[in-house]
């Protein structure tokens, strides 16, 4: 088919689909094929002054016209039905104005349109055309039997090479189109292998796409449950709830409880009194001000105490809703523990300084030479008494 600036208007506009386009131009092709055809036989026709039913000729040639607007309006179902049912009253007046047995011959045009009608129209259009085409042929055979047509005498007159050109060039036209709608075929065939292989090569691709995901995915679980630190991802409910999506193997580990009796439950149902009230609240103040909120914060659970440095970040949608939170828990129980036995340390330290009878003082030196007292204890204030 051409895709010269000189068809451009002519063909349908291109949608997109190949198989599709090349049809719809196939189909435009047969009615400006057709009209070219009908056009010649009525002209030689004229040369020969043999009659010529008008009206009949108008509304074949109509037909064509109609079929080729609707088709370039983008309907070719319906362009289609109206190229057949013209192909098909052409093949009526060959054969009602045959005026030789050569001539006759025309009743060959309705095999041709039978299968035109196969590769142009849905099945049910088929169908129906097969009925019209198989009525058609009957209804000619009981006029020529009853004498019917007056343009079919009896005796026929001998074969004239204007009979011979005008049967070829409908079969040149039935040829033509035919080319057409077999290349087409191919080419739609080509297409599909063509999709398929690209359809192939794109599985492929996203089957290592899908693959690499699982091993990110993999990694990923792996650290999440690997690090020390207890992480927790929650579920912003539209009850204001907040619901347990998933917990590392940290956060089981601290709180003594197995995966099923956490994740797919509320933080009333998992986190104990009297940390439940302070959570709550810390959440729901990581919403209102759309910041990550971090406190310490002490609870009791089944395996002991878990004291620890907790922070939660919340996560919005596109339209601005908070839909999840995401939180982690950084265990500082044993730098408490630190810390206490310091102050206690110290504490001692300091009773010992103040008690022993040696008087004891501290000094700072300063950048001027001067010395400064940093710390006395007990006995060196009673010796100054």
């Amino acid at each position: 088919m051409s895709d010269g600036k000189s068809f451009s208007r002519f063909y349908p506009k291109r949608t997109g689909d190949p198989g599709r386009d090349r049809n719809a131009q196939t189909l435009q092709f047969a009615c400006l094929l057709f009209a070219i055809a009908i056009g010649i036989a009525v002209a030689w026709d004229v040369i020969s002054r043999e009659p010529i039913p008008i009206p009949l000729v108008s509304a074949a040639l109509g037909g064509l016209c109609a079929a080729a607007v609707l088709n370039h309006a983008g309907r070719p179902t319906s362009a289609g039905r109206i190229v057949i049912l013209a192909l098909l009253l052409c093949a009526v007046l060959r054969v009602v104005h045959a005026s030789d047995g050569f001539r006759s011959h025309a009743m060959l045009m309705f095999p041709g349109v039978l299968l035109l009608s196969v590769m142009l129209l849905d099945r049910s259009s088929y169908v129906t055309t097969a009925g019209i085409v198989m009525l058609t042929v009957a209804a000619l055979g009981i006029a020529e039997k009853h004498g019917l047509f007056g343009a079919i005498p009896p005796v026929r007159t001998p074969t004239n090479y204007e009979s011979i050109f005008l049967i070829e060039l409908i079969l040149v036209a039935f040829s033509l189109v035919g080319s057409r709608i077999a290349r087409d075929a191919q080419s739609n065939v080509s297409d599909l292998y063509a999709s398929i292989s690209q359809l192939s090569s794109v599985n492929f691709e996203l089957r290592k796409t899908a693959e690499a995901l699982r091993q990110n995915e993999q990694q990923l679980a792996s650290i999440y449950n690997t690090v020390g630190d207890v992480i927790f991802h929650l579920a912003v409910e539209s009850e204001g709830q907040f619901r347990f999506i998933s917990v590392n193997a940290a956060f089981l580990k601290v709180t003594g409880l197995s995966r099923e009796a956490v994740v797919g439950r509320t933080v009333n149902e998992v986190v104990p009194e009297p940390s439940l009230t302070t959570v709550l609240g810390k959440y729901r103040q990581a919403i209102e001000e759309n910041t990550i909120v971090c406190w310490e914060e002490t609870s009791d659970y089944p395996t002991g105490r878990l004291t620890g440095e907790v922070s939660v970040t919340p996560v919005f949608d596109q339209t601005g809703k908070c839909t999840q939170l995401v939180g982690s828990v950084h265990d500082i129980t044993e730098r408490k523990r630190a810390e206490t036995a310091l102050r206690e340390s110290e504490q001692q330290l300091v009773s010992i300084y103040n008690t022993v009878r040696d008087v004891i003082f501290h000094l700072s030196v300063e950048p001027e030479g001067q010395f400064r007292f940093a710390s006395v204890n007990a006995a060196f204030l009673r010796s100054r008494d």
